[in-house]
Formats: C-alpha cells, sequence, structure tokens
C-alpha cells in the first residue's frame, strides 16, 4: 500500500471568511449535468436530471416538515425515514463515501492505492486534515431570529485515519473493524479528558448501500461499503474540559452531549449533524440544481447507532434505511465519485445562546474515492 500526502491537501476550503447568512453562504450554481453513463449505473430507468429534480424536490417537502431541529429552521436536514417526513441530504450522503487509507509516516494523511493513478490520469484515492474554518456554524446572538453563521474554531478532535470497507451486511462494530490493530495514536499525548463520559476516540461510520435502491423495498442490512473516520481529541480540548466553567460553549455543548447523549435520549442524539462540502463542485458532473445543498447540513437522528465502547464514542449511520430517493441520487452519483474532493465536519448542534457559536468536533479531506478500493471487512 502507498502511503503518502493527501492529495491536493494544502487547497482552501471555499467559504468566505467573517459572519455569513445562509444565503450568501450557498455555491453560485454551475452549469452542468450528469452524463448518461452515470444513469446506466443504477437502474437506468430515469433520466440523470429527472432524478435529480425529485430528489430535490423531496428535500425541500422534509425540511416544511421537519421542526425538529431547530423550530422549522431550513437550514438544516434530516436522515431519518420518510414516514416521519424527514429527507436526508446528497450533499452528506456523497462526503460518507470517499476514502480509505492509513496515516502517513509524515502528519496525518494517507493513500489507500498505489502512487501513479488510473489509466486516465484520475490521482489515487486519499484522506488528510482540512480546515474546520472552510466549515460556517451558527453564531448568536438569538440564532433563530438572525440566522447568522461564522467559520468555526479549530476542530475539537483531528483526524486519525479514514478507512473504506466492503461488507456483505451492515458493519455492527465499525471501530472494530476499521481498527483491527488498536486504535491509532493520539496527535498528542492526552492521559486524561478529565471526565469518564468524554471519549478520547471519535468514530463516525457510514453504511452506504452498493446495490441499485428499490422504492419498494429498503432493507436495514445488505451489500455495502462501511467508511469509518477515526478522530483523537487534542491536547487543547483536553485542557479546556479541565476547566469546564470557564469553557468555551461549544466544549461545554460537547460535554453535555457525551453524557447525555444515547439510543434511548434520542433528543440529544438527534443533535449530532454531518457537513459535507464538494470542493471542486464546479469539475465535477453534479447536477447544477443541486448546488444549493452543498454545505448543507444533516441531522442523523434515529437512523444513527450510539455506542461507547471503552474510550471510544461511535456513531454507526446506516443510511440502507434513508428515503428511496436519497439513495437513489447516492447510486447514481457513484461513477462521480472518483474525480471528487470532498471536506467533511461533524458538529453538535446549538440551539439557545448558551449553546453557541457551534464548533467543528472533527473534519477531514477525502480525495477521489472509489468503491472498487474498498477492502473487505475481516471476518
Amino acid at each position: 500500500t502507498h502511503r503518502g500526502p493527501c492529495a491536493r491537501a494544502g487547497q482552501p476550503n471555499q467559504e468566505s471568511a467573517g459572519v455569513v447568512t445562509r444565503s450568501s453562504a450557498k455555491r453560485s450554481t454551475q452549469k452542468l449535468s450528469l452524463t448518461d453513463s452515470c444513469c446506466a449505473h443504477g437502474s437506468g430507468s430515469l433520466s440523470t436530471q429527472v432524478m435529480a429534480s425529485l430528489f430535490k424536490r423531496s428535500l425541500s417537502k422534509g425540511s416544511a416538515k421537519d421542526g425538529k431541529s431547530d423550530r422549522g429552521s431550513t437550514d438544516t436536514w434530516t436522515s431519518d425515514a420518510p414516514t416521519e417526513g424527514d429527507v436526508g441530504n446528497l450533499d452528506d450522503l456523497v462526503g460518507g463515501m470517499s476514502v480509505e487509507g492509513g496515516a502517513a509516516e509524515e502528519g496525518r494523511g494517507g493513500s489507500a492505492i498505489g502512487s501513479g493513478g488510473d489509466a486516465a490520469g484520475v490521482p489515487d484515492m486519499a484522506w488528510g486534515p482540512t480546515d474546520a474554518s472552510g466549515f460556517v456554524v451558527r453564531v448568536g446572538p438569538n440564532y433563530k431570529k438572525n440566522r447568522k453563521k461564522a467559520p468555526s474554531a479549530p476542530s475539537l478532535y483531528e483526524v486519525l485515519s479514514v478507512k473504506m470497507m466492503s461488507s456483505p451486511a451492515l458493519v455492527d462494530n465499525p471501530t472494530e473493524a476499521a481498527n483491527t490493530e488498536g486504535m491509532p495514536e493520539l496527535p498528542a499525548p492526552v492521559e486524561t479528558t478529565h471526565f469518564e463520559h468524554v471519549p478520547r476516540y471519535l468514530v463516525v461510520a457510514w453504511n452506504l448501500p452498493t446495490g441499485a435502491p428499490s422504492m419498494m423495498n429498503a432493507p436495514s442490512s445488505a451489500a455495502e461499503v462501511c467508511v469509518v473516520y477515526t478522530f483523537g481529541i487534542t491536547a487543547e480540548t483536553a485542557g479546556a474540559l479541565a476547566d469546564l466553567e470557564s469553557a468555551s460553549p461549544a466544549i461545554k455543548l460537547w460535554e453535555t452531549y457525551c453524557r447525555e447523549a444515547s439510543d434511548e435520549n434520542s433528543e440529544m442524539k438527534g443533535r449530532f449533524k454531518a457537513i459535507t462540502t464538494i470542493v471542486n463542485f464546479s469539475e465535477v458532473n453534479v447536477p447544477s440544481m443541486l448546488s444549493g445543498y452543498n454545505s448543507k447540513p444533516v441531522l442523523i437522528k434515529k437512523t444513527g447507532s450510539l455506542t461507547r465502547r471503552g474510550d471510544v464514542l461511535e456513531m454507526n449511520v446506516n443510511v440502507h434505511t434513508w428515503p428511496f430517493t436519497t439513495r437513489k441520487g447516492f447510486n447514481v452519483l457513484i461513477p462521480t465519485f472518483p474525480t471528487m474532493i470532498l471536506d467533511s465536519a461533524f458538529v453538535i448542534e446549538g440551539r439557545d445562546d448558551d449553546e453557541v457559536p457551534e464548533q467543528v468536533v472533527g473534519c477531514a479531506r477525502l480525495s477521489n474515492p472509489s468503491l472498487e478500493a474498498a477492502l473487505p471487512v475481516a471476518s
């Protein structure tokens, strides 16, 4: 396995500095469309543009019914089943689908394939760190009224690895599957987080179906790729937790989340959200009508399982049960993944003034993903 720096890891994120509103944070629309070959990858019966139109319509309907995230705000989508009136976000599915690899010997980042790229000149799939300030997050005062966002402060946890594995069924223990030789070293020696319930590691796993989706049947488990992000706490975050009383609202919210969130406490667990940006949106074959959903947060509610495994907090997301239009959109876009550069972040949603500004918990850059590079999950 070749190991090297993340492909284009130095490329700046495409977010403007300073406080921005939701409308000004949107990407400019690009006049692009998917090729017919993309349709042929899925069931092939619907054109790409029709699927994109249906997908966009489903997002709009879902947002109007979502009152669970922030009393009707349209800045956040939710991933729960359509029977609840909630819909997932295609951009976040794309973001969950990206990379594999181990840490490079110098610095963080790695590549899963050989160094030469493919015959068409597409660079190898790779992962690495990205700047948390490239993601705009909620700020106060009175976010519910003012809807203002600003670039995030540095992330609370640092990416240690991103691995992509193939499996014939849902991966129940992605932490163990992705870290068969033990958890990776932390970015700095951290003996304690000062609280038993605050872990030194955060693992986020996306279980993504690889077969063509069925409108009539949404199995909870099937052939898939499982993409696993492993993050480690930074010394700065551990130090802030040592004096929680004077810590930032985001640190306090993270401590509360780790203490209270569980599959039984769905209200707190449902504050976990993912944000993914297609950095090179204008260069890849993605329908232009989806540009407004680039960097759109998605709440992970009932489709995410939260588990504590010793010093690890694991969020395992089951995309098999997401709405048909979201799964279909993901399937149609699979052929474009090897050309994408994706920045993904995970955030705990702040709702009141004492919970903002929000802050990215962990983020990573995923470059040139390919399903063909997924390694089989060990038995």
